[in-house]
């Protein structure tokens, strides 16, 4: 069933989840530590976190200075969209007991630059 809620609240009991799915929406909650500490409490022993996010682009790359300098104004006119997040080490530090996650490239595209760093994974409660 899919429920409708806040990432930072989830209208759901407690372990009561075998699965919680997440995609292009780590870069817009308020507060990301908030968000997956609710993901752990609604799922059940064993069961998985699947995330597909998009990402913050290397320290040091053009992409990431543009993410820097763009993300200001990006947040504001997309529904808080935050282009230069490091989600991969929030979900790693978020408390799951295994995580598997790969860095990618959704485009080639210059265009995309600013939302082309990804990553997607599974985190296991």
């Amino acid at each position: 069933a899919f429920s409708r809620g806040l990432a930072e609240a989830l209208p759901l009991p407690d372990e009561s989840q075998d699965v919680v799915i997440s995609t292009l929406v780590l870069c817009s909650v308020t507060d990301q530590r908030a968000a997956l500490s609710e993901v752990l409490r609604v799922l059940r022993p064993g069961g998985s976190f699947l995330f597909m996010e998009h990402v913050a682009a290397p320290l040091g790359s053009w992409p990431r200075s543009l993410q820097e300098l763009v993300n200001p104004a990006w947040r504001r006119l997309a529904d808080g969209c935050q282009v230069n997040r490091e989600t991969w080490a929030v979900i790693r530090s978020a408390g799951f007991s295994s995580c598997d996650l790969s860095h990618f490239s959704a485009t080639a595209n210059p265009l995309f630059t600013l939302i082309a760093p990804h990553i997607a994974g599974r985190a296991v409660k």
